[in-house]
């Protein structure tokens, strides 16, 4: 399978993980992305279709995660992109919610103390 196949098909799984993860629809997907057919989005999903750059971001916004999740070539389970949908609204929100602030001290600490082990 060439790359661009294999990038079809990781993104499909992760925008099928992501609608299921915030309980949304195929059509609230495509109404945000001014796609008109849900079967389009089945076919994005299924990885046999992709979409464009745009698109991605646009998607990226609608989940609430960070493009770069998206734009990834690694697989995540649906676990994985909650975590990262976590770590991520941590990290860009450590100054100004002081919740988030603590939340993200304990996570680099985490990350800290795995680095050395």
């Amino acid at each position: 399978m060439k790359k661009d196949e294999e990038f079809k098909v990781v993104l499909g799984k992760k925008i099928k993980h992501l609608r299921a993860l915030t309980k949304t629809t195929q059509m609230d997907l495509a109404h945000h992305l001014g796609i008109v057919s849900t079967g389009a989005i089945s076919q994005v999903e299924s990885g046999s279709k992709g979409l464009t750059v745009e698109n991605i971001q646009r998607a990226a916004e609608f989940f609430g995660v960070h493009p770069a999740v998206l734009f990834s070539p690694v697989e995540m389970s649906a676990d994985d992109l909650a975590i990262m949908r976590v770590l991520l609204d941590r990290i860009e929100n450590k100054n100004r919610d002081s919740k988030k602030a603590k939340d993200y001290e304990l996570i680099q600490r985490l990350v800290t103390s795995v680095e050395a082990a």
